[in-house]
């Protein structure tokens, strides 16, 4: 084959492999499926101190296509954010369907989801739009967290609308991946979506193609909280020596009261301050308001006393 057969044909693979289907892309970048889940964790968080009912939001599936394919069925029919993302140097949208836009509005206005749910066909006013405008702000930050040391990037909110620009993605015909969630609140919700061009995933490739790492089971925060307090209010007895020295078993058993025992140690000696027979620390003796008291002079060298004791032996 001659030097331009080949470089056509490598032409064409490059081509095919840009508009391959929807399992392809997706396969060879698992890192993005890891980030679309903790954004959605993250944007369930957020939103739980913020209404009477926690609303939950899950990914669905993650798809690729052309953007007319994905997110026709949401033009004219649903709230549609786009998202500057610094570091891609792209764009994404985020679109919410009318159901997931009133199940929102309701939640955060207070609603408990004792009416019955309603998404009337009409333009949504313009409350509803800046309340819109908060749930993407929402996500943005989310998308941001999830994305923190796999492809870091700031994301922000630059506008809303209820009709989709295409120029956001290049054109209709563009391929894109799409992020599909579901948001349930009080037994209502809908589909949000989140669009990026492959064009801006592509540079990006290397980064999301990692396989994740697998992760235990998450600590029980309360749990931790529970066993952290537990430990440090416990009880313990501490022990300070001032010296020691050997004697012999009769010399010991013939004491009496009121003997006197002969120290090498004075009162400006340090003071070792042991716990259930563990050295911890060496200190100074001193008193204060008629009690004895120890300044911590240091933590015990616990390799050099070992030391020590081998050479004293």
């Amino acid at each position: 084959m001659s030097g331009a057969g080949a470089r056509a044909e490598n032409g064409r693979d490059s081509l095919a492999e840009l508009f391959a289907g929807s399992s392809n892309f997706v396969e060879r970048v698992p890192m993005l499926r890891v980030a679309f889940e903790r954004a959605a964790a993250t944007c369930t968080e957020s939103f739980a101190s913020a209404t009477v009912q926690p609303p939950q939001i899950a990914l669905q599936k993650i798809e690729s296509g052309t953007a007319v394919e994905l997110l026709g069925a949401h033009d004219r029919r649903s709230a549609i954010g786009v998202l500057h993302a610094a570091k891609w140097n792209a764009r994404l949208l985020v679109s919410a369907d009318r159901g997931a836009v009133f199940a929102m509005v309701e939640a955060l206005l207070g609603g408990d989801g004792a009416q019955p749910a309603q998404v009337p066909d009409r333009q949504l006013s313009r409350i509803e739009m800046r309340i819109v405008g908060i749930v993407f702000d929402s996500i943005a930050r989310a998308l941001e967290a999830a994305f923190a040391g796999i492809a870091d990037t700031t994301f922000a909110v630059e506008g809303t609308a209820e009709e989709i620009d295409y120029d956001v993605v290049g054109r209709r015909n563009n391929p894109v991946v799409v992020a599909r969630l579901r948001l349930e609140v009080a037994g209502r919700g809908g589909e949000v979506l989140i669009a990026a061009t492959r064009a801006a995933l592509n540079p990006l490739r290397q980064a999301l193609g990692h396989t994740p790492t697998r992760q235990g089971p998450p600590a029980d925060a309360r749990w931790t909280q529970q066993m952290q307090s537990g430990v440090t209010r416990a009880h313990v007895l501490l022990t300070a020596v001032l010296d020691e020295r050997m004697g012999l078993l009769g010399e010991v058993a013939g004491f009496k009261v009121g003997q006197v025992v002969e120290l090498n140690a004075t009162a400006h000696g340090r003071v070792r301050l042991e716990c259930n027979g563990e050295r911890l620390m060496w200190c100074h003796l001193g008193k204060s308001q008629d009690k004895y008291t120890l300044r911590v002079d240091e933590l015990v060298d616990r390799e050099q006393e070992f030391l020590n004791e081998i050479l004293s032996g």
